[in-house]
């Protein structure tokens, strides 16, 4: 059960699809800045990438609209090229695309 169906909104999630791509496209950056990001999740090191987003992120609190947030961060703005890639990466192998 989900929350939205009471009012009627199957498959309307709108916020879900913006959270994917503003959070690759942060992902994105969060590589850039930390080439090896990915070695410190796996060794369980969460305080590395927290401490980018407390930097990045959650010290700008609720100065900036989620459009001037993504832009702030990510140095673009808010778009659906990182998605798009990263699903294609993803299913073209799967699917034979």
């Amino acid at each position: 059960q989900d929350v939205h169906w009471s009012m009627g909104a199957f498959g309307y999630f709108p916020s879900y699809a913006l959270g994917n791509l503003y959070g690759l496209q942060m992902w994105e950056t969060l590589k850039k800045d930390i080439p090896d990001i990915d070695d410190h999740i796996r060794s369980g090191r969460f305080d590395v990438p927290l401490g980018w987003f407390r930097d990045k992120v959650h010290r700008l609190g609720a100065q900036l609209l989620p459009l001037e947030l993504i832009e702030a961060v990510t140095g673009k703005a808010p778009g659906s090229g990182a998605f798009i890639e990263y699903l294609t990466k993803k299913y073209s192998p799967l699917y034979d695309l």
